[in-house]
């Protein structure tokens, strides 16, 4: 499934995060064609991860500022965007190409964090800015694009499919009887619930 993925690995084991990060999406490729782009902050030991089948967002991503200090990686699309890109041209912004993450980092640049709530359309992104330390992960107003978190000995995750989460040997993989009993009465998990403890499901907006 399109999404992205991503990691915090923990100060003590900040080095094996990289391979970490490709093994996740090695998971998720199901078929020859699927793009995955990486990107591996080892000084931090953040990562960030893009996969999909090419339709939107081409570009290689993630996508970064001219210093290289925030990375963004996005799946989907934003709606109704011209009335945001002249707003940002006519402040300055120079724009390397029309896709929508490129949109969505100088819209950060510009309004920061709350950026989020000046655009419309079906996406998931997460976005590292190191000189903040800071990691921010949003999706549109109905989740369309489902991503999962989860904590484990080796740090923080998230991915589009629980295999992604899965890939880290670090993680207790434990049935979640709760939602297991859940999804035999309701034939549905309800909320934020998944089939494994400690894995969540990202709520929409």
């Amino acid at each position: 499934m399109s999404g992205v993925f991503g990691l915090i690995k923990n100060r003590e084991k900040p080095s094996d995060g990289g391979e970490l990060l490709r093994t996740m999406g090695r998971h998720m490729a199901h078929r020859p064609w699927y793009q995955v782009d990486t990107f591996f902050d080892e000084q931090a030991g953040v990562g960030l991860g893009r996969i999909g089948i090419g339709i939107f967002n081409p570009e290689r991503q993630p996508v970064a500022s001219e210093d290289g200090s925030i990375r963004l990686a996005m799946s989907g699309e934003f709606y109704y965007q011209a009335d945001l890109r002249r707003e940002l041209e006519k402040k300055g912004s120079l724009f390397r190409d029309s896709g929508d993450a490129e949109l969505a980092l100088r819209l950060y640049q510009d309004r920061g964090p709350d950026f989020v709530k000046a655009v419309e359309g079906a996406f998931v992104l997460a976005l590292w800015d190191r000189s903040r330390n800071q990691i921010l992960i949003a999706n549109d107003r109905f989740g369309l694009k489902p991503l999962y978190y989860a904590q484990s000995d080796g740090g923080f995750l998230f991915a589009p499919e629980l295999k992604g989460i899965l890939a880290d040997p670090g993680f207790s993989k434990k049935l979640n009887l709760t939602a297991l009993a859940e999804y035999v009465r309701f034939q549905q998990l309800l909320g934020d619930k998944t089939f494994f403890e400690g894995i969540t499901l990202l709520p929409p907006a």
